[in-house]
């Protein structure tokens, strides 16, 4: 099942951890930035949004999972994104 998260606003040389989670085990999951082109006057500058790892955390709860990826905005400017994503390719869930 193909999804995707919030509206996200980094500057550049910006880093952090984007996380996002179901209250469950949804299994194998995967997700990117997608970068948002809005109604910014040309030239339009495509940031560089390179992610530096991937990883879920078991929760108190010993049953729900949270997702994350960690990024940083190579920039040269600000940037707009979203957090797009799948699960298992293999079973599509």
């Amino acid at each position: 099942m193909a999804w995707h998260g919030g509206n996200i606003t980094w500057s550049p040389g910006t880093s952090g951890r984007v996380s996002y989670s179901w209250g469950d085990d949804h299994g194998v999951q995967y997700a990117e930035p997608m970068q948002l082109i809005s109604n910014e006057p040309p030239p339009i500058v495509a940031n560089t949004l390179r992610v530096t790892a991937y990883g879920t955390v078991r929760n108190s709860d010993g049953l729900s999972v949270t997702y994350f990826f960690d990024m940083t905005n190579d920039g040269p400017g600000t940037s707009n994104f979203t957090a797009i994503g799948f699960g298992d390719i293999g079973t599509g869930a």
